[in-house]
């Protein structure tokens, strides 16, 4: 039974080390879970609780926590009592992190610890590296959880490692392009690149229709703007961020108020910025990052906005023609398709279609007369065309056509062919 007040734990306590700890495992597993959930669930502890402080230190000297809800559960207590940043990392390196196998389990502790180092780490420490890299590791390890991401990113921000944070970053992009926080993370990234530090933030102001969810990103790009002298641009950020904070009672930041008075802004008119217009620049940058995947036009749909495609390995899709950007698409052309993927339902999706200069190796047209054999299905010269293509097209035996084939194996013959997949006439 779980004590209810804290003498109840420190009686726990006193009597926990009498026990026969060396020759009963069940026993002292049961004896630090009943005092670690003791810690966790009081409402009475503070950071400054000597005791509690005690209780934990004396549980580290005796035993490695090897239990996965105990280890969950001494996470959680470390962080309510701990005093200093400095005694809590202690805490977490006696953990054992490789107990935490469930997902929801990784998910929770990593999202605490990372909170916890967030708010009292000294930035000039090195010693959270040791935890930044299990967070990274675990996110690495579970791509259904962006949050965990998200704090990973945090982390490895304020540890200065730009390049492993920016990798995580457009990971996340690849399933929330539309989340204006995610390009505020990859503003981080691009301090030694104002102009398109400049473009993100123009994408994550975009992106978002909640004003008071975007405080933060005008803020940032209020800063940018003033370092780069753009003093019209800024003075519309400063009056954006004070009406959405005067709407909901929120205090003004104390640079905020000083740049409103700003010699270079109180007299001159506030001017906003073409948002959508420079987040363009950035667009194409994270375009450029994502899987391509040489794809073939098989089908255009012009009443209801839809290109359909192949790929190399016969794995075919659809794609809205608005995101062709005005290219005009035909069937049969070889293109590159730009991919990211759907995590809940592990399939691609196209985010940019561009021309290729050059034919696909793997795909190749064909002209000539078609042969319909008996068991219904064709050749044209050695394009081999099935019955459902044939009977599709309504094809007659020796009519003169032309299409598009892809090349395909043989089982049967043990060696590569080409199959027909589109019949122009």
């Amino acid at each position: 039974m779980i004590a209810k007040d804290w003498e109840k734990a420190l009686e726990i306590k006193n009597e926990m080390f009498k026990l026969p700890f060396q020759t009963d495992n069940l026993l002292k597993k049961q004896t630090y879970w009943l005092v670690i959930k003791t810690i966790s669930l009081s409402q009475e502890l503070s950071k400054d609780s000597y005791h509690t402080q005690e209780i934990l230190s004396e549980i580290m000297k005796y035993a490695r926590i090897t239990d996965t809800q105990l280890t969950s559960a001494f996470i959680w207590a470390s962080s309510k009592v701990a005093p200093t940043w400095k005694l809590y990392l202690d805490f977490m390196l006696w953990v054992n992190f490789d107990k935490l196998k469930e997902p929801q389990q990784i998910e929770k502790n990593a999202i605490l610890i990372a909170k916890n180092l967030l708010s009292i780490i000294n930035k000039e420490e090195s010693t959270t590296s040791y935890f930044t890299n299990w967070i990274y590791t675990s996110s690495e390890q579970n791509p259904e959880m962006p949050y965990l991401k998200y704090y990973a990113i945090k982390l490895l921000i304020k540890d200065k490692n730009i390049e492993k944070a920016h990798k995580l970053i457009l990971e996340l992009l690849q399933v929330k392009q539309k989340e204006f926080w995610v390009w505020h993370l990859l503003s981080s990234c691009y301090q030694e690149k104002p102009d398109l530090q400049f473009s993100v933030f123009c994408k994550a102001i975009s992106l978002n229709n909640k004003p008071e969810m975007l405080r933060g990103v005008r803020q940032d790009f209020m800063r940018l703007l003033i370092k780069n002298e753009m003093w019209a641009n800024a003075k519309y950020e400063i009056e954006e961020i004070i009406d959405i904070r005067k709407s909901h009672g929120w205090q003004i930041p104390e640079d905020v108020r000083e740049n409103l008075y700003n010699q270079n802004i109180i007299n001159i008119k506030s001017e906003k910025v073409d948002y959508r217009k420079f987040a363009k620049d950035v667009e194409q940058e994270f375009l450029q990052t994502l899987p391509k995947a040489a794809i073939a036009i098989t089908k255009i749909d012009l009443q209801n906005g839809y290109a359909y495609y192949i790929t190399e390995n016969q794995v075919g899709g659809k794609f809205p023609l608005s995101i062709t950007k005005g290219t005009a698409l035909k069937v049969g052309d070889s293109c590159y398709g730009y991919m990211t993927k759907h995590v809940q339902k592990n399939f691609d999706i196209i985010k940019s279609v561009v021309l290729s200069k050059d034919s696909h190796s793997w795909l190749k047209s064909f002209e000539g007369v078609l042969s319909i054999k008996s068991s219904g299905i064709g050749f044209v010269d050695c394009i081999y065309l099935s019955e459902r293509i044939i009977l599709k097209n309504k094809l007659t035996n020796n009519v003169k056509i032309k299409g598009l084939a892809i090349r395909s194996y043989d089982a049967k013959k043990s060696k590569e062919g080409w199959s027909g997949i589109i019949v122009f006439e």
